[in-house]
């Protein structure tokens, strides 16, 4: 497959959560560990699914347009 074949992501920025996960020392084996979540869930900033290793409220987007790991998990 040719790179001009190849399907282009909507949001160059975006990351799975398990890539998200593992960047800030999560259990990446498990990203829907319910301690690890409601530890997220009691701080007013958590990072979102991106990159550049942004920081968001828990239900926001970054500058990029990338989704707080709560979203994505679909908590909130």
């Amino acid at each position: 497959m040719t790179e001009e074949q190849k399907p282009k992501k909507s949001n160059p920025h975006l990351i799975s959560i398990h890539k998200t996960w593992l960047g800030i020392g999560l259990n990446e084996e498990n990203p829907n560990d319910r301690e690890e979540i409601d530890g997220i869930l009691m701080d007013s900033a958590v990072p979102a699914c991106c990159d550049q290793g942004c920081e968001v409220e828990p239900d926001g987007r970054c500058e990029h347009g990338c989704p707080s790991v709560l979203i994505q998990l679909g908590v909130i």
